[in-house]
This record gives C-alpha cells, structure tokens and sequence, in this order.
C-alpha cells in the first residue's frame, strides 16, 4: 500500500525541515521509513506550484490507506474526515503552504504504525498511539482551517480588485466633501470548539440547505438557545463546504437597526462600496454583485431581528430581493418565533434547549467536571446552552456547590407574578452571576467598561483600543486587564477585529440600569469624545473609511448624547450627511436633533430639516423632502440665517425641477443665487448656476443656459473645484450639442472627461464618454462613437451604474441603427429597457421605447413600432414630461403615414406641434412642420405643404439649425419637383447640399444628391443624373446606409433603362431589390421588382417580367398600398398582352 504514496511523495517539494527529516528517518520502521527517505529526496526539488497535484493524489492514498488500519478505526474516520476537506481545498483552488502540509507525514507515519500486525505490541503501546492520532487530529485540523481561512482572504482580495470602490457624481455643497467608501472582508467565523447534543438541529440545516437549494432556513428560538452555534456548526458542515466551497458568508446583524445599515453591512462583507450617486442604491449594487456570483452562494444573516424589529417592511423588501438571486441560499437566526414574509421558508422547528446529557458535556469540557450541584444547575436554567456555559466558566474559580447556593438566594428575585419561572428569566440570573463573580470584581473597573462596551452594538475596535486608553486616562487606567478578565468570563469575545459582547447580555446590560454606574457614564464621555473627534476630521479619507466601518457604533453613541448639548447636534448633522453618501437614508437621528435644537437654537433645527429634506430627495420620498425644506427654509428665514436659506433654497431648486416644476425651480435657485453673492459663498454661487444652466437647458433657453454655465466654470476655477469644473464642462458640451456647436461640445467633452479621471471619478468619466458617443455620431464618426460608447457602458457596469449602463445601451441602440444592425440595435435597446425598469426610470423606459419604435419602423415590424410609441407616450404622460410626449406623437405621426392612416397622422403631427409650442421648443416646431409638409404632398395639398415647410425654414433658420434648414430645403426641392418648378427645385436642392456639407452630415448629402439625380433626370440631364447618382451611392456606401444605397440603384437602374444600358440596368435593380430585402422595407423591393419586371418587358423576357410583377404585386397588396398595387396591374396587363400577342402570331 506504501508504494504508491512513496512513487506520489518523489514528485512532492520540499513540505518539512532537515531536521524533521533526520529524526523521522532513525526512528521510521520498514516501509514508512522509505516514505521519509523519498522525501528527503523531495526536499532538494525547488520549491513551487508543482507539488499541489502530488498533495492531492497523497491525500486520496492517504484516504484509502484507512481500510486497512484495523486499530483506532473510529479515531481515524474523523481525522480522515478533515484530509478530505484539505484535499478538496487543494483540489479545486491549487494552492497550498509547506506548513501546511507538513502534518500529512505525521499522518503516515502514525497510520503505518496503527496497522501492526502484533496485537500484543499494539496493546503495550496503545495509550501513546491513541496521543498520537490525536495529535494527528489536531495538526489536520489546524492545516484545514488555516487553509480555508486563508482561501477566503485569497478570494476577498480577487472580489475587491473586480469589484471596484463606486464613486461619486454629483454636484459638491460647501458643507461636506464627496466620500469614498472603504472596502472590507470578514472571514468566516470558526465552528464552535464546545459543541454536543445538536446533530438532529444541524442535520437538519444540512439537508436544507445541501437538498433543498436554494433554500431559505430561519433558525429561530429564545436567547442564548444556540442558534447562532447551530448556524455556524451547519455552515462548517463537510457537506455544505462541498457544496459551496469557499462561498460561504456569515454576518452578524447585532450591529444594524435599519435595513439600509444592514445593506452596508452586507456590502462591506462582500468588498463592496457606494458612494452618493443616486443612480444606483446600495441595495441594487448588493443584488447586483449577488446575481453576478457564478457559483451557488450560502449567505447567513445572524440575529436578522435586530434590523428586522425596527425597519419590518423594508428589511422584508430586501429580503425578498435576496432570495429571488437563483443560485443563493440564504440561512437566518432569530429570537423571533414569527419569520420575515414575502418567503418561502423551509420547515424548521424552533430550537429547543439541550437535553441533559448534552448540557452536562457541555459543562464538563469547560469546567473539566461535574457534580451534584452542578446537575442541579444545569437544571435551573433548564439546559440553556449559554446559561450553562457562564454557569461553568464560574466554576472554573468557585465551586458548584457555592455558585447553587448563591442560584437560590438569587433565583426569588426571578420569579414571575404568577410564580412560574421563566427560561429567559433563567438566562438572566446565569448572566448576572458571571457579572457578579469575584474574578470581574477584583479587577478594578471591569465591570464599569463592561458597561460601555454594551452600549456599543458592533462592539469595541481593537484598533481603538490605545485610543481609548489615552481618553481615558487617569480614570480608567486597567482597560486591557478588563478586556482579558471580560473574555476569560466569556462576557466578550473578539471578533472580526472588534471586542463584542453576545446580544442576549448586551440586552441584559442594557435592561439593568443599576449597571450603568459613575465610571461607566464617565467612560462613555470619553468614548463619545472620540467617535465626535472621528466625525469632524471627515475631511481625511482614511477617517471617512473609519466612519463607514464604526456606523453602527457612532449611530449609537450620538443617539445617548443627543441632549441639550449644540455641538452633538452639529455632529449628528456632519454624521448623517457622511451616512447618506454611503446610501444610508436614515433620518431618524436627525428628527430627534431637530427635537433637541427646537429647545435653543432656531438655525441648527433648520439645518436638521434641510438634511431630513436632502435624504428624502435621494430616497425618492419627494413630499417629505418639500415639506422638511420648506420648514427649514422657514426656520432659517426666522433666524435671519442668509447662508443657510441660499442653501435650502438650492435643494428647493433642484427638487422642483425633479418635480417639474420649472417655473418654481428658477425662482428658487435665483433666490439661491442671489443670497449666495450677498454672503460672498462662490461655491454655492458656482453650484446655483450649474442648476440653472441645466434648467434653461430643460426650458430651451439655450443663451441663458450657455452664460449660466461659463460663470459657473469660472467660479468653479477661482475655489479650485475640478469636479465641479468637469460637471460644468459637461453640461456645456451637451449644450453645445444643443447648439450645433460640435467643435466646441468635443472641446468641452475632452476637457471635463481629462478633469474626472484626475480626480478619479469614473461615474463622470463614463458620461463623458457617453456624451462623446452621441457626439461623434453626430459628426458622423461612428468608428469612434462606438468605442466611446462602449467605454462608457464598461465604466458604468464597474461602477455598479445600472442607470447609467441603460443609457449607454439606449445610445448603443441607436448607433446600431445607423450602422445598419438592427439586431444588435433591438437587443442594446431591450437590455436598456430592462434596466430602467429595475431602477424605475420611467423617463429613460419611455425614449427606449420610442427608439424601439423607430427601430420595429425600420424592420417593417409596424403593430410593434405602434404599441412602443404608444407606450412611450403614456409613460411621457405620467412623468408629465410633455417634450417627450411631443416626440412620441412626431413619430407616431410618420408611422401612420407608414400606415397610410394619413388622418390619423395629421392629428398626431398637430398635437406635437401644439406641444413642442407649450414647451416653447422651436426646434420641435420647426421639425413637426417639416413632417407636416411631407405628409401635406402625401395628401396631395401642395400649397399646405409648401407652408408647412416654408415655416419650417423660418424657424430652423432663427434657431440656428443649419441642419434643419438643410432637410427643410431638401424636402422643398422635392415639392417643387412635384409642382414642376425645376428651376426651384435645383436651387433649393443645391442650397441643401451646401448646408449638408456645412454641418459634415454625409447622409443628407447623400440624399441631396440621390434627389438631385431624379431632377436632373427630368431636366433631360442624364450625365448629371449619373454623376449625383453615382455620388450619392458613395457616399450611402460611406455612412453604411443600405437603405440608401438600395434606392440610388433603384433610380440608376431607372436611368441605365433611359439610356439603353439594359445590362447595367438589370444589375443596378437586382443589387436594389437585395438590399432592400436585407433592410426588410418591403416597399422598396416592390418597387424594384416593377422595375424589374419593365426591363424584361424590354428585354423580351416576358416570363421573368409576369414574375417580377407579380411579385410587386403580392408585396403591394400585403403593405396595403393601394397606388403601388394600380401601378403593378397595369405593368402585369401589359406584359400578358404582350406575352398573349406574342402566342397568338405563334400560333
């Protein structure tokens, strides 16, 4: 049997010292001393990666070697147990450590001489064998979970370079600087060392979570019943580790009362972090990060009633959200007996207490004993497993006979009114004797610091602790004594770098006020003195990172400080605005210090309510946000407090305009304005004019957008603000956008996009991006917009933006359109929609709908483009965004001219028109009158139409739209080609090719020319004709437009035809008809196909002409139109009278 793991042990590096080797060599007997000498050999190898695959194959050698060891069997099964989850360890992640695999030798090495073939040498040396598997035990198990604790760390590290720290976009106030939010990992906690009588629980769980995946598993029971022990033990399980490697998570929610601190919770479990970006909510970010797992996930949330008691519907919300991710399992623990709703849970009774047996095992491997009067103990607190566990650790320095006397002068003090004892009741006199045991009282203040370190719910951080020991000084001078005589009495434990306290004694502490003594509330000054020091040097990031870590425990102390006191409510203000960049919307804290400022000081209880106003608005409550800044708005006026009015007035501003409410949004934020220039603030000058220069955008005052913008530029640059230089500068490239300014908006762009990546804000970096994209294709560079856009979209899924990747997707979409990929357009648009959907925009939902149905426009799909306007229309209308709605009915508008519903087309232009006038938009006007005048010579009222497109020239001229003008003289040509004024015709054709060429768009040039050629057609022309032809070919080709290209092939097919040049023309129309079939326009293939059909009339293939036209025919009939269908007829019944003529003579 050695022989194998002897040839696999050769391969093996080098996993012991020279020294080890030397002694295992003289002492090894027969077959297991050659396995010493090959490693020996092993130990001259270099040491790297290679030895894993060896270790393993020993380990499955090392596995089957155990039939056939007769002696200790029992013994072995458990520590071969542990191999095998060392072997899968290695098997999967490939990665292992010479200390290690050092215990593995011991391991053969005790099993060769466990496999003795004399029983009598067996018997003489079993006490020593039996120490020595043992301490094969212990080395495999102290292998294992260095190993699996250094596997997590290994994978938090690979999780925090992926998923990187999110970052902020918004506009800075002078009050607190934009945060980065810190990265942690917590390793899982160990299985508990004292553990008996809970197999049936922890089977249980097991089958659960391993058989009924994904499971939801509450482990619910009173106080101190081992629930949590239960979970852990479950989790270690060898099925479970199996199962889920090493994506097993474990957090305690003792320190969370909301479920926005149990968000953050989680995501500092997981690596992640959120900053103040609105875009996407940390709970998102968390769901996100989970659907994103690859492989099954287990999640336990320990002592969940701690968040859940307090925020009930909102800790159920999320839950829910959890649950539904596939692939994950999700196990509480709970005092509660009721379960969160909205899940289904899997059935699991409540624990019970221990049976007898079970709690005095217990207390043997604690107090190494028992007696009589420990039985009787045992039985008084009713096998609670922490009660005994307390009871026992005092029986490590007092008898049991003194701790049962001391039970029964204490347990009348527990006795309910209606003379039953309760097991919770129970609980608590196990916890105050511990409190009361001599070993606490003799060192000096333990007690006293016991009773801090319960008010604070994360618990103390080790990191703090010479911090606190220098605050406390003179007064406290025995802190570390404290905490070892603390830990020793199992009253706290540490923890993830934190001295903690289990929750039923901090609610014991908590209860018994009689605790709280002198020193105690002396030493929670000091401690509140520290956190306030930590809160106002929030300007430093690594301070920041801090708050974020020791939320829960600053939540807690300025929530026992709120008193009278001005500067605790300066700090809890300070405090929630860091909360609310990190995503935490509590303003619970806030209300009580309006409460607490109310009593002296009229201008901080407004500041409490500007913050309560700010959080609602970043939450998406809007009525509370209005009603908390219009009472502190109010508040501030009484207190004749300028600076803090400019600044309500500024959150006012940007709520109205939320609310679309654009007349009081400028009114707010020029009150803003003004006020700021009275208390000289120039970054609240600077952040009041961005606002503005967005809402004149909104309101289409380009001019005043344009000033607002530069000034704000140029305040943001006299305080040094480049974050705020970059937003500004992109807002002023959008608004050159606006303009048909593009040299200028690419300037702009390229300027605010190098300012965010010197300050490392990747969530405006990636709208930049995205505003170049847009850009670009307006510059018809579409090679670039896609590579910018596509950064972009990168940008935002790194930084968690799912509203920022669905705008990205919808640009996408409509490069694709133009590019001609129309699959990819639908599906860039549909992925858009999904996600506006999940962050419920339903402004971005209503343009991805609108772009579908210009896309299903495209691919003929018109029952779909219809049901996409419309939707987008209703969603325009809910959001009161009446532009958007005006947009809608434009290209409901054109489909219906599509649709040849020419009366319904006409209502729905009118009613753009009306509202692109409400909105004051005269570029909507001015381009719905250009529709109105395509659909006017569809209808055959060419004085209406030359009105319509006359207007639409006017106003595209006043705006500055070179090209609107363009398209407007381009449809006029066609007009007055269908009037006969060729002479016009040319002029304004010729005018519009001009502008095209201005303004760089190839497409309308294309067209220009692609109508020039019909013109020149008429004029007899047919050099010119080829010549703008063949040009507007080109260029179609250029831009990557089939559809153009199919009808200037059309129309130079047409023209080879008048030139006799039938070769070129058959080649020509069936290049057209391709095309158009690859474009799905079913028009244009009918067309061609009649033209077709003409040709071999003139060709003499009469048989291919009656197929030709009979398919123009077919198609015509299906796209319902009418005149194509008349014209087709007539062709089809000349061709059969030709074909008739022609059989007749033949015959």
């Amino acid at each position: 049997m050695l022989m194998p793991i002897l040839m696999l042990l050769s391969g093996v590096e080098k996993l012991v010292g020279a020294t080890f080797q030397k002694n295992l060599i003289e002492t090894s007997k027969g077959a297991v001393r050659y396995a010493a000498v090959a490693l020996d050999i092993a130990a001259s190898l270099t040491q790297n990666l290679p030895y894993i695959g060896a270790i393993s194959k020993v380990l499955v050698e090392i596995s089957k070697f155990v039939d056939e060891v007769e002696a200790f069997k029992s013994s072995w099964k458990v520590v071969i147990s542990k191999i095998q989850a060392i072997q899968t360890i290695i098997d999967d992640f490939g990665q292992c450590y010479n200390r290690e695999g050092r215990c593995l030798v011991n391991v053969i090495v005790t099993m060769y001489k466990c496999k003795a073939t004399s029983r009598i040498r067996l018997i003489r040396k079993s006490s020593k064998l039996v120490a020595e598997v043992a301490q094969c035990d212990r080395a495999v198990d102290s292998a294992l979970s260095i190993l699996q604790a250094k596997l997590q760390l290994s994978q938090w590290k690979d999780i925090r370079d992926i998923r990187n720290a999110v970052m902020g976009h918004h506009v800075q106030t002078p009050r607190v600087s934009k945060l980065s939010s810190p990265s942690a990992a917590t390793i899982l906690p160990p299985a508990p060392a004292i553990f008996f009588g809970r197999d049936k629980e922890v089977d249980r769980v097991v089958d659960l979570i391993v058989n009924d995946e994904p499971a939801s598993v509450a482990i619910v029971g009173t106080g101190g019943i081992g629930k949590t022990s239960i979970a852990l033990a479950s989790i270690h399980h060898s099925k479970v580790q199996e199962h889920f490697q090493t994506q097993r998570f474990f957090l305690s929610c003792e320190a969370t009362s909301t479920s926005d601190s149990l968000v953050q919770a989680l995501l500092k479990l997981f690596g992640l972090s959120v900053d103040a970006s609105r875009s996407t909510s940390p709970s998102d970010t968390l769901v996100l990060y989970l659907q994103s797992l690859a492989s099954k996930c287990l999640l336990c949330l320990d002592n969940l009633e701690t968040p859940w008691d307090s925020d009930k519907d909102q800790v159920e919300t999320l839950l829910v959200k959890i649950v539904a991710v596939r692939h994950l399992t999700l196990v509480i623990t709970s005092r509660d007996s009721d379960r969160p709703r909205g899940i289904k849970w899997s059935e699991l009774k409540p624990i019970q207490p221990l049976a007898t047996e079970a709690a005095i095992k217990t207390w043997n491997a604690i107090s190494h004993s028992h007696d009589e009067f420990s039985i009787l103990l045992i039985q008084a607190v009713e096998c609670i497993p922490l009660a005994v566990t307390l009871l026992a650790q005092l029986a490590q320095t007092d008898s049991s006979k003194a701790l049962w006397a001391s039970w029964n002068s204490e347990s009348t003090k527990f006795i309910r009114s209606d003379g039953s004892e309760s097991r919770l009741n129970s609980l608590d006199l196990s916890i105050q004797l511990s409190v009361q045991s001599p070993r606490l009282r003799r060192c000096s203040g333990a007690i006293d610091f016991f009773g801090v370190l319960c008010m604070l719910p994360q618990g103390m951080p080790e990191m703090r602790i010479s911090e606190f020991e220098a605050a406390f000084g003179i007064d406290f001078k025995e802190l570390r004594a404290a905490i070892r005589v603390l830990t020793q009495c199992s009253l706290a434990y540490t923890l993830d770098g934190f001295l903690c306290v289990l929750s039923p004694i901090r609610q014991y502490v908590k209860s018994h006020q009689e605790l709280t003594t002198p020193l105690t509330r002396t030493l929670f000054r000091q401690v509140a003195w520290v956190y306030m020091n930590v809160i106002s040097a929030n300007e430093s990031l690594h301070l920041v990172n801090d708050i974020h870590l020791e939320i829960g425990n600053i939540s807690a102390v300025l929530d026992l400080c709120l008193t009278e006191e001005q500067a605790v409510v300066e700090e809890t203000i300070k405090f929630s605005i860091v909360c609310r960049d990190l995503g935490i919307h509590d303003t619970r804290l806030l209300r009580k210090a309006a409460t607490i400022a109310h009593k002296s000081n009229m201008s901080l209880e407004g500041q409490c309510y500007c913050e309560q106003g700010v959080t609602h608005h970043r939450s998406g409550k809007l009525d509370d946000a209005q009603q908390a800044l219009e009472n502190a708005l109010a508040l501030h006026k009484q207190a004749n407090d300028t600076c803090e009015q400019a600044y309500d007035l500024q959150q006012l501003g940007g709520l109205y305009m939320r609310l679309n409410r654009l007349e009081d949004a400028e009114k707010a934020l020029q009150s803003a304005l003004d006020l700021h220039k009275q208390v000289n603030d120039r970054l609240g000058e600077a952040n009041d004019l961005k606002q503005l220069g967005g809402l004149y955008m909104r309101l289409n005052q380009l001019e005043d957008a344009e000033k607002a913008l530069q000034s704000a530029l140029d305040l943001h640059k006299q305080v040094n603000d480049r974050l705020g230089e970059a937003n500004d500068l992109q807002d002023l490239g959008e608004l050159y956008m606006r303009l048909n300014q593009l040299e200028d908006a690419e300037k702009a762009l390229q300027s605010a996009l190098d300012l965010h990546k010197q300050v490392n804000d990747r969530l405006g970096e990636a709208y930049d991006l995205k505003q170049l994209g847009e850009l670009y294709m307006r510059l018809d560079r579409l090679e670039d917009a896609e590579k910018a856009l596509q950064s972009a979209l990168d940008l935002h899924k790194q930084v968690n933006s799912r509203l920022g990747e669905a705008n990205a997707l919808q640009q996408l979409g409509q490069l694709y359109m133009r590019l001609d990929r129309l699959e990819d357009a639908e599906k860039a648009l549909q992925s858009a929609l999904d996600l506006h959907k999940q962050v419920n925009d339903r402004l971005g939902e209503a343009y991805d709908l609108k772009h579908l149905g210009d896309l299903y426009m495209r691919l003929d799909r018109l029952e779909d483009a219809e049901k996409a306007l419309q939707s987008a229309l209703d969603l325009h209308k809910q959001v009161n965004n009446r532009l958007g709605e005006a947009y809608d009915l434009k290209h409901l508008g054109q489909l219906y001219m599509r649709l040849d519903r020419l009366e319904d087309a006409e209502k729905a232009l009118q009613s753009a028109l009306d509202l692109h006038k409400q909105v004051n938009s005269r570029l909507g006007e001015a381009n719905d009158l250009q529709d109105l005048g395509e659909l006017y010579m569809r209808l055959d009222q060419l004085e209406d139409a030359e009105k319509a497109l006359q207007s639409a020239l006017d106003l595209h001229k006043q705006i500055n739209s070179r090209l609107g003008e363009a398209n407007d003289l381009q449809d006029l040509g066609e007009l007055y080609m269908r009037l006969n004024r060729l002479d016009d015709a040319e002029k304004a054709l010729q005018s519009a090719l001009d502008l095209h060429k201005q303004v760089n768009d190839r497409l309308g040039e294309a067209n220009d020319f692609q109508d020039l050629g019909e013109l020149y057609m008429r004029l007899d022309r047919l050099e010119d004709a080829e010549k703008a032809l063949q040009s507007a070919l080109d260029l179609h080709k250029q831009v990557n437009s089939r559809l153009g290209e199919a009808y200037d092939l059309k129309q130079l097919g047409q023209l080879y035809m008048r030139l006799d040049r039938l070769e070129d023309a058959e080649k020509a129309l069936q290049s057209a008809l391709d095309l158009h079939k690859q474009v799905n326009d079913r028009l244009g293939e009918a067309n061609d196909l009649q033209d077709l059909g003409v040709l071999y009339m003139k060709l003499d293939r009469l048989e291919d002409a009656e197929k030709a036209l009979q398919s123009a025919l077919d198609l015509y009939q299906q796209i319902n139109d009418k005149l194509g269908e008349a014209d087709a007829l007539k062709q089809l019944k000349k061709a059969l009278d030709l074909q008739k003529r022609i059989d007749t003579t033949l015959a």
